[in-house]
């Protein structure tokens, strides 16, 4: 049965599947070791049949057949045979798209459509759309960042109801419109469908461009993948652009990293992808299973090959939690070469002040924090254990968080940070900084 997701990683189909079920089910009846051995041999038939390369396919059966023979699969729990089952096809073919598990539901879907590969059940429908709904079609969150940068996370590329997945895309990249830089972040995006990925690139395409080419085994079909037709209005090529990866990025969200890369419109910030690069159906085996088989593959026409096996590998390799803080200081470094306004250019170098001091935090002592404190007209600067607390006319304390040895945050203000003007070793005026270039 074809999977309503082109590309997809088995975590996100898992996902989706889990608020499906009733958190409390019967425990299945066990199975006849007969039984076992039939349900195994369907599921090897089917990987031989379709696995996505030819060549390879029969190497998995044998192995799987090997193991069979040995009596790795001489069990009654259906649960027990699922996970075995599961582990070892992981194991042979070192694929993230093949899985077996157990799922009456599922099989009950798969198994009522098994017949027509082209038009997807109600109750099948009604289930992914339920899970494209609840997360929101894959739109986590989008911002604007200081230094008018856009912000926008993807969690998934969902495209069940064309005209909803369209309408939420488009809404994200209408507040994304009238950025200087971008940051895309897909560290959490398992995956989705390629119908949503060319839409979302198709904001930095200049025109419908061939970026993919299908081979799926299933089908007997090699389909060329096009981004979307581009509105120039709304176009944003040309911006600097940051992709956020993690080891968790799979599949769609692959795909979306690896044409942004490869037709250079983005650098990619993070850790190399999951390399899960086939595309996958699912198909009910007997009874109560669900096979995913990797059935086909994406090549790009630039460099005549995909990801799969290999992930995606970043243009500025750090730990994924860090990622967005070193994109962030890209795009300001970047956007600095770009402008003379002394407005920008002071915004800019208050951003990358903050991010240098966070990705390398001073170490200022606390001789030279006593040196720093004392009474600056209507500002009082208190050293208390360890510490610099800020004052005005007596008003209440708030710590300053140390950026330098002479430039401090102000704790509960980010637009406002103070500067010691230092003769030797002792502070003897200060400056109120503000983001905007303001002295006072």
């Amino acid at each position: 049965m074809k999977y309503l997701f082109v590309i997809c990683s088995i975590s996100l189909f898992l996902t989706a599947n889990s608020f499906a079920q009733s958190p409390e089910q019967e425990t299945p009846p066990p199975i006849t070791i007969e039984q076992a051995h039939v349900t195994v041999e369907e599921a090897i038939e089917t990987i031989d049949r379709y696995y996505a390369l030819p060549d390879k396919a029969p190497v998995i059966a044998e192995a799987l057949r090997e193991r069979l023979a040995a009596g790795a699969y001489d069990q009654t729990d259906v649960g027990a045979l699922a996970a075995t089952l599961n582990a070892d096809l992981r194991e042979i073919s070192q694929d993230l798209h093949m899985s077996f598990r157990h799922d009456p539901d599922r099989y009950n879907v798969y198994k009522s459509t098994k017949e027509d590969n082209d038009h997807e059940s109600a109750e099948k429908s009604e289930f992914f759309r339920l899970g494209a709904q609840f997360a929101n079609y894959g739109i986590g969150q989008v911002k604007r960042l200081t230094g008018n940068i856009g912000y926008l996370e993807i969690t998934g590329f969902h495209w069940f109801d064309d005209a909803l997945s369209k309408e939420k895309i488009t809404a994200a990249m209408a507040l994304l419109h009238g950025s200087d830089a971008i940051i895309i972040d897909v560290r959490r995006n398992g995956g989705g469908h390629p119908e949503a990925v060319r839409l979302v690139q198709s904001y930095f395409f200049d025109q419908p461009t061939h970026v993919l080419t299908f081979h799926d085994r299933l089908a007997g079909t090699v389909e060329e993948s096009m981004t979307a037709k581009p509105d120039p209005a709304k176009a944003m090529g040309a911006l600097p652009i940051y992709v956020l990866t993690s080891r968790s990025t799979g599949s769609a969200a692959e795909d979306f990293s690896y044409i942004m890369k490869v037709h250079d419109k983005a650098i990619l910030i993070g850790e190399t992808t999951a390399g899960a690069g086939h595309t996958v159906d699912f198909f009910a085996i007997d009874p109560g299973f669900i096979l995913g088989v990797a059935n086909g593959r994406p090549e790009s026409p630039i460099t005549g090959t995909g990801w799969e096996g290999v992930g995606v590998s970043p243009d500025v390799e750090t730990r994924a939690a860090n990622a967005f803080d070193v994109a962030q200081l890209a795009a300001f470094t970047e956007l600095k070469t770009r402008t003379e306004d002394p407005r920008r250019l002071a915004n800019y170098n208050w951003a990358i002040a903050g991010l240098d001091a966070k990705a390398h935090p001073p170490q200022v002592s606390k001789r030279q924090l006593r040196a720093v404190a004392g009474q600056y007209g209507p500002r009082k600067i208190t050293y208390k254990k360890g510490k610099l607390y800020y004052s005005r006319d007596n008003g209440p304390q708030v710590e300053l968080l140390p950026l330098t040895e002479t430039l401090f945050q102000h704790a509960e203000a980010p637009t406002f940070r103070i500067r010691f003007i230092m003769e030797g070793k002792k502070a003897v005026a200060l400056e109120g900084l503000y983001d905007n270039g303001r002295i006072d």
